[in-house]
Parts: structure tokens; C-alpha cells; sequence
């Protein structure tokens, strides 16, 4: 059954969803202005373009302190996850599952190698967890179907026809 977005009961809920985001957007309000700071100042921007004291155009140089001690613990926070080698360790909780082990260990390699790209998404969140406290992280399924532009040779004409690009496990910080 299609959904009426005009009816009177969507109305209600979308004035209910409304306010709702409005009260959450003010109940952190607080959090995002001390974030609009600290990413400043990870930046190392200057509060002014143009400094005007002690003289106009005085030397403008913020240096990136945070970044750079951050850089450090971030750097050993990575290590210490992705250091140990196999990522994944699977051992069988009963004896008849032994023989189970090492090749769904080695699919669990596999996937972290090839499906869930761990070195990028471990390092953007230990960066936002170094510099910000912490990372809501989302893991979802990708999948990327796009039509592909191709030629039948039967037919000697062109075709469209529907190619899966990624079909993926997700993690996004």
C-alpha cells in the first residue's frame, strides 16, 4: 500500500519528528560548539586572518601542538590494533567444530584484507577518537548497482544491462 505524505496522520508525525530533532539539536548544542573549537584549534588556524597586535600583518603562525602530540598517541593506538597478526583468531568452542577454525579464520583474513578495507577505517577512527573523545561509527551493507552501457554481439547492437560494482560489508566513521 503506497504511503499518502499529505494525510493528516503523516502531518502529525512529521510536526512530531520535528521537534524532536529540535529538542536533540539543543540538548547538544553545548557539544558542538566545544567541537567547532577543537576542530580549530587541531587545524591550527588563526582566530584572525590579519593581525592586527601588537602590529597590522604581525606574524599570524599558530602552531599545530594538538595535531602533533595527537599524531603520536594516534600512531600507537593504530599500531596496537592492527599489529598483531592474524587479525582475526578463531578458536572452536567444541571438539567437532576443530576442523571449522582455521578456514573461517582465513575468510576473516580475507575480509579484512579485501571486504572491510580496516586500515583506512581504523585510522579515521582513531583519529576522530585521539582528537575528539569519540566516533559514533555506522556498519551497514554497500551495494553499488549501476547500469553498464555494452554490446551484443548477436544482436550487433548496444545494450544496457545492470552490473553489481560493490556488494560490501561497511564501516563508516
Amino acid at each position: 500500500k503506497s504511503l499518502d505524505l499529505k494525510s493528516v496522520g503523516m502531518e502529525r508525525l512529521m510536526v512530531y519528528l520535528q521537534e524532536e530533532h529540535r529538542q536533540a539539536l539543543s540538548a547538544h548544542q553545548d557539544y558542538f560548539d566545544e567541537l567547532r573549537i577543537l576542530r580549530r584549534a587541531i587545524a591550527a588556524k588563526p582566530a584572525v586572518r590579519i593581525k592586527s597586535f601588537p602590529w597590522v600583518g604581525a606574524s599570524n603562525l599558530v602552531v599545530p601542538l594538538i595535531r602533533i602530540a595527537g599524531d603520536a598517541v594516534k600512531a600507537r593506538i593504530i599500531n596496537t590494533i592492527l599489529g598483531p597478526k592474524p587479525f582475526w583468531v578463531v578458536g572452536a568452542s567444541a571438539g567437532q567444530y576443530q576442523p571449522y577454525a582455521k578456514p573461517w579464520e582465513a575468510f576473516l583474513e580475507w575480509s579484512v584484507k579485501n571486504d572491510l578495507n580496516i586500515v583506512d577505517v581504523v585510522e579515521a577512527i582513531a583519529d576522530q577518537v585521539v582528537y575528539l573523545g569519540k566516533c559514533p561509527v555506522k556498519i551497514h551493507w554497500l551495494e553499488i548497482v549501476k547500469k553498464v552501457r555494452t554490446y551484443d554481439r548477436r544482436t550487433r547492437k548496444e545494450v544496457y544491462r545492470t552490473k553489481t560494482i560493490q556488494d560490501r560489508p561497511c564501516i563508516t566513521p
